[in-house]
């Protein structure tokens, strides 16, 4: 069973709905990180608690994590727009 995050919920005008989960609530984790990063998360990062436990709010013990970060290279494909990539050849028609 997932453990409960300590949430809050934000009114429909409020700057945190940027953040917020379908149905108004927003982890005390990801407006903490939040602030501190200096621009809202993505839906693809997200933030773990470094002891486990979800009531300490600390920065030092909040970890940041992006979805495709933990994914060796070969799972997460070829870079989309890398300097060594040539250009693709013209078609026939």
């Amino acid at each position: 069973m997932r453990a409960r995050v300590p949430a809050i919920h934000v009114d429909v005008g409020a700057r945190e709905r940027a953040i917020a989960d379908s149905r108004g609530y927003v982890s005390i984790h990801r407006l903490i990180k939040s602030e501190d990063l200096g621009r809202w998360m993505t839906a693809r990062e997200w933030v773990v608690p470094i002891d486990g436990d979800p009531w300490n709010w600390a920065l030092s013990n909040l970890q940041f994590k992006h979805a495709g970060a933990h994914l060796p290279k070969a799972v997460r494909g070829p870079a989309r727009y890398a300097s060594s990539r040539r250009a693709p050849k013209a078609r026939r028609c």
